[in-house]
């Protein structure tokens, strides 16, 4: 009976100082930075985002992250591990700078926890792993936030200047996302956070005019205003903290809770959670954190309220994984063998194992067993997707370079390639990697400044079998497998009838 009640009374979670806990933090830090950097160096561009932001920041760079590439591709040409590496920083640079400067906002345990809630969020770390200007939107507007909450507790003129630095890089970035995040944000302290009118001396609200000069979708963007429609930001920013997902609907019914009582942190969280959501703001992702961190903590209070409901979910979840794991498995072997099978299956037992080890940790209260396998098993699965599956799902998914070789043997004169509307859209990586190989390239419809409109086209690519006008015909055709759309691609080769034969 003694043992039996040691076994399941709840423990006190770690501190953060312990060495245990530590070396357990750090080395979770260093898998963090290993899914960052493995493979950049030879993973082709991701289109369309990654694809389109190069070749935007070569020909029309807009905002400040293009600006930035533009000077970076000029000093790193064609070095795809160099082009990716500022994502990598940013990343790192804004969660210390977080761990530093909120520490005394939201305490030394609590800012541990929510970083490693954030090391297993795919989203973030996918954003970073490519170069896409999602993670500098994160970074200013995590930076912003930052500012305004020391503003707001101090009112140091420091925090002030740093507050308006802050505001202006944000805005550089995603002029539209900024502005909604600053005003809702601001406003809602000023009327419900005791000491809101603070902000005031901030004139926050003079930012609304520039709405009328944001532009309707910014380019180079994953999650933001004018690249996903509202559901599926919403669902690839949850599906990203499917681990914790026990802790997150607790922490929303604590969240609730304490609301009604006007704790000062809950309001500050209520805010911090309305912003983003209005704004489809990537700076989610870490409001997610923020309250699980809290639950991880307060679950091994003995009178925490939402135990059964942390509890419950944690199975789901892992009910969940199994049944998804299981149907990935099956897809896999149909669409690309044994191979792929076994490669799924590295994967995901790596991941369902150490999540059963967490859900244990949950029934017999070891915070260990909750954070290793949580952590963990996200960290390790994401780095054996980059190592195993990933090489192998990108052999067998779509060549871009059997295209354009087809387009080479094909062409017959120093005359423009046409692609339809589709494919120039959605494989904007295609232009960068013609242009290596001396191919000119442009869409159907659309002129192209460097080709002469009197000039025929010498070749038209498609996706479709027919043809668009009736004075082309087929003569080549390619068919592949794109594994980001699960799909079979067929790709046809059109030249003028009146060409050669």
């Amino acid at each position: 009976r003694c043992i039996l009640s040691q076994v399941t009374k709840p423990q006190t979670p770690p501190s953060g100082h312990s060495p245990r806990f530590r070396l357990f933090f750090w080395l979770s830090l260093a898998l963090l930075l290993l899914n960052l950097l493995v493979v950049n160096d030879y993973a082709p561009l991701w289109d369309p985002w990654e694809g389109l932001n190069w070749w935007v920041s070569r020909e029309s760079p807009s905002q400040l992250p293009h600006f930035f590439y533009a000077t970076w591709q000029s000093l790193f040409p064609d070095q795809f591990f160099a082009w990716r590496l500022p994502g990598t920083l940013l990343l790192l640079a804004s969660l210390g700078i977080w761990y530093y400067g909120a520490r005394p906002i939201f305490g030394e345990r609590g800012s541990r926890y929510a970083l490693l809630v954030l090391a297993t969020a795919w989203p973030l770390v996918f954003s970073a792993k490519i170069a896409v200007n999602d993670i500098w939107l994160f970074a200013a507007q995590l930076l912003m936030v930052l500012a305004l909450l020391r503003f707001l507790k101090q009112a140091q003129s420091a925090w002030r200047w740093i507050s308006y630095g802050a505001i202006l890089f944000a805005l550089s970035i995603h002029l539209w996302s900024t502005v909604v995040l600053l005003v809702v944000l601001s406003t809602y302290l000023w009327g419900l956070h005791p000491q809101g009118k603070r902000l005031t001396r901030l004139l926050p609200w003079l930012s609304l005019p520039l709405l009328l000069l944001a532009p309707a979708d910014p380019e180079g963007f994953l999650f933001t205003y004018g690249q996903l429609g509202y559901p599926y930001y919403l669902l690839y920013l949850s599906i990203g903290l499917l681990p914790w997902s026990g802790f997150f609907f607790g922490s929303l019914a604590d969240l609730v809770y304490k609301l009604r009582r006007k704790e000062e942190m809950a309001l500050i969280l209520a805010g911090l959670l309305l912003a983003t959501l209005l704004a489809q703001s990537p700076l989610l992702i870490l409001v997610f954190a923020l309250l699980i961190a809290r639950q991880i903590s307060a679950y091994f209070v003995p009178n925490y309220p939402y135990r059964a409901v942390v509890k419950g979910f944690a199975v789901l979840h892992l009910i969940f994984s199994f049944c998804l794991i299981t149907y990935l498995l099956l897809s896999a072997f149909a669409q690309v063998g044994a191979v792929g099978f076994r490669g799924v299956m590295a994967v995901g037992a790596i991941y369902w194992m150490l999540t059963f080890i967490a859900v244990i940790g949950l029934y017999s209260y070891r915070p260990e067993m909750i954070l290793g396998g949580m952590v963990w098993g996200a960290l390790l699965s994401f780095l054996l997707f980059w190592l195993q599956l990933y090489p192998l799902l990108e052999s067998r998914s779509i060549q871009s370079g059997d295209l354009l070789e087809k387009m080479e043997k094909q062409s017959t004169a120093d005359r423009p390639i046409l692609l339809s509307d589709s494919l120039w859209e959605t494989y904007p990586s295609w232009r960068f990697m013609a242009r290596q190989r001396q191919l000119r390239l442009s869409p159907v419809g659309v002129s192209d400044p460097t080709v002469s409109t009197t000039t025929a086209p010498d070749l038209l690519l498609t996706d479709r079998p027919q043809g668009p006008r009736p004075n082309f015909r087929v003569v080549d055709s390619l068919a592949a497998y794109s594994w980001t759309q699960l799909d079979s691609l067929s790709f046809y080769l059109w030249r003028p009838a009146s060409g050669p034969e």
